[in-house]
């Protein structure tokens, strides 16, 4: 995701003697030129965690780019003749610019999101589409030099990401086919490393069969249930709920390892995210420390886990932090994920193994106000987690087991699935996959909405746990307490799931009873239900 250009503008002259004025514009293009691949790759070897460094070099580079995108705008003939400008290199001015629109949203290599506001991720698209549309890099399909051809296909597979992150599907088809089209291009002529981009052709395509926000027809996506959240859906307080000394969440490190076990990102507002795809022990705790160190007062840390489970052997007789399981956030081919049926000595070892993340890992960061949220079949591990220092804590934790076949298409937790998109959480669980049309979506959506608020009311009037609290202060966590009170009272009302008795579970504990019995909160799953069909799969 990060190719640098190199070999930028030829540097030929015309034999004619250059004016005072068109050497100045030509020297001025060059320096900004040399100046923003400088700036870009100090970007780019910048460490991925933390922000106080991140943000200064990012302005100072994102300035040069500006100005020099203008300065070819403004002097483009002239650049043309006495400088030998090509078209691949002002289509390379405008992919770095898409890039930066994208740090800014998002990812460098996939690993941190910045702010997650969608007009960055809007921009890029305005970038890479000009790109397309204007024909920049064509030329790369004709040009001997294999680099030429690496940087249109690096090109194509980052307008892919953005494409997919706004949802334009239909525009993705075409990207994917087009990228197809030139790895097999790129083989043919030159002999490169097909084999690397198949494996990024699979793993896009991954992603694209994993998004539970789109219900598939025969054609293609019928609709789409989107989980970016408006101003106007912000869940307010109940009333007569107070929340002594409320939270906002600062920061938020989604841990997966595997496409389809992705953590849910979108949000309606913003705070500083990491989102880390299979990474190390050591990796993992130095983005935590790093959150941890630079927490502001009165804020929360989130950790999203979702991952492969890693269970204690079954003669293990001790209880503490580390005889209990946890995830195992980084997977080779040479480390299977365990299984609680396999003997105890089959994975003794995994449960040592360096890269499994264990409750007591986590003691430490307790020392501040700390959200857990663990999708995984090992999830039952974290109950042991406490806050020896009296901080607030709050642990959201998956079923352990649930039917493969209500886990939806893409394989990836239930519970991240309802969190992220209730709709296509509910629409699993009655067994649908699509096509749904845009009316039955709008439908099911509004129907969610007033489940979560209704889920919000009755866990104020419940008198909850009061470490619950200063969590509910933040919109963020509000929503996602909310759904995860929806979906507890919709497995508990599944027949099947209700008779396999595996539940999400809190901790500290929801009042159960009370909560997720009530028949006002039973009535609006019914209703959904009844809307997909399904009216039978709940009793």
């Amino acid at each position: 995701m990060s190719a640098m250009v190199s070999g930028q503008g030829t540097g030929i002259e015309t034999a004619e003697p250059m004016a005072g004025d068109e050497r100045r514009a030509v020297s001025e293009f060059t320096y900004l030129l040399d100046k923003s691949r400088q700036l870009f790759n100090g970007l780019r070897d910048l460490p991925q965690y933390g922000q106080n460094h991140w943000q200064p070099h990012f302005t100072r580079t994102f300035d040069v780019y500006t100005r020099l995108w203008k300065h070819q705008q403004q002097n483009r003939q002239l650049l043309d003749a006495r400088f030998g400008l090509k078209r691949w290199q002002i289509g390379e001015i405008a992919s770095k610019i898409g890039q930066l629109y994208y740090h800014y949203y998002g990812a460098r290599s996939a690993c941190s999101l910045r702010t997650s506001e969608t007009g960055y991720l809007n921009e890029a698209f305005s970038f890479y589409s000009a790109i397309r549309q204007r024909g920049y890099y064509n030329s790369a399909d004709t040009d001997t030099r294999p680099d030429l051809c690496v940087k249109k296909l690096r090109y194509v597979a980052r307008f892919v990401v953005v494409s997919l992150l706004l949802h334009k599907y239909h525009v993705v088809r075409d990207l994917v086919t087009e990228l197809t089209n030139e790895v097999g291009a790129y083989s043919r002529q030159h002999g490169g490393d097909e084999q690397e981009w198949r494996m990024v052709l699979q793993e896009i395509q991954a992603f694209v069969d994993a998004d539970p926000w789109q219900f598939l027809g025969e054609g293609g996506p019928i609709a789409v249930a989107t989980c970016r959240l408006a101003p106007s859906e912000a869940l307010a307080l109940p009333h007569g709920l107070l929340v002594p000394t409320p939270l906002a969440l600062a920061d938020a490190i989604l841990v997966g390892n595997c496409a389809e076990q992705e953590p849910p990102e979108r949000r309606r507002e913003n705070p500083h995210k990491y989102l880390l795809y299979k990474p190390t022990f050591s990796q993992l705790y130095t983005f935590v420390a790093t959150a941890f160190r630079e927490l502001p007062p009165d804020s929360a840390l989130l950790l999203y886990l979702s991952a492969s489970g890693v269970f204690p052997p079954s003669d293990c007789k001790e209880r503490g932090p580390y005889e209990q399981g946890g995830v195992m956030t980084y997977t080779r081919r040479d480390i299977a994920a365990p299984d609680p049926a396999t003997p105890a000595a089959a994975h003794t070892s995994l449960l040592r193994h360096i890269h499994c993340l264990h409750p007591g890992d986590l003691l430490p960061f307790t020392r501040k106000p700390l959200v857990v949220v663990v999708d995984s079949p090992s999830s039952s591990a974290y109950k042991g987690v406490y806050s020896p220092f009296g901080v607030p804590l709050l642990c959201l934790l998956s079923p352990t087991s649930c039917p493969k076949h209500l886990t939806g298409s893409g394989g990836g937790g239930l519970l991240t699935l309802f969190l992220a998109c209730p709709v296509a959480g509910i629409a699993c669980l009655c067994g649908i996959g699509g096509p749904l049309s845009a009316s039955l979506v709008a439908t099911c959506c509004e129907r969610v909405q007033q489940g979560e608020v209704e889920a919000l009311a009755l866990l104020g009037a419940s008198q909850p746990e009061p470490s619950w609290l200063p969590f509910l202060g933040d919109v963020f966590i509000r929503r996602l307490v909310a759904r995860f009170i929806l979906m507890s009272c919709a497995m508990r009302a599944h027949r099947q799931l209700r008779a396999l008795g595996s539940f999400p579970e809190s901790w500290p504990p929801l009042p159960t009873e009370d909560l997720l019995s009530n028949p006002r909160l039973l009535a609006l799953v019914r209703e959904l239900a009844t809307s997909l069909d399904a009216r039978p799969a709940f009793v």
